[in-house]
């Protein structure tokens, strides 16, 4: 069974909602495309928009990156209301990140 992280997650594709949450000490703010498995680990690809970053520092929109990170590593996950944001190049990341892909963003797919 998905783990509560993991239904969340897929709660905000399906909404199309954006992602608060921390990871490894850090507030970060997503926007997710991609969730799944890497083995048998859960898995999301996001772009973070917004938060902090090991080591880039403080994000912001015009900064955006792709994020790869286990599920279980996220806590306080809240969501909310918000432009979804997209960067390119993703499939190098994509098959990097899963190897199955149960939910994809319908912006994702565009």
């Amino acid at each position: 069974m998905p783990s509560h992280n993991y239904q969340l997650l897929a709660q905000a594709i399906k909404d199309g909602l954006q992602v608060c949450a921390q990871h490894h000490g850090r507030y970060r703010e997503l926007s997710v495309h991609l969730l799944g498995y890497k083995g048998h680990k859960e898995q999301v690809l996001c772009v973070q928009f917004g938060g902090e970053s090991n080591s880039a520092g403080t994000i912001t929109v015009s900064q955006r990156v792709w994020r790869c990170m286990a599920v279980a590593d996220l806590s306080n996950i809240t969501l909310r209301e918000g432009t979804w944001y997209n960067l390119e190049t993703k499939g190098e990341h994509e098959s990097f990140c899963l190897d199955d892909i149960p939910f994809i963003a319908p912006e994702a797919q565009r």
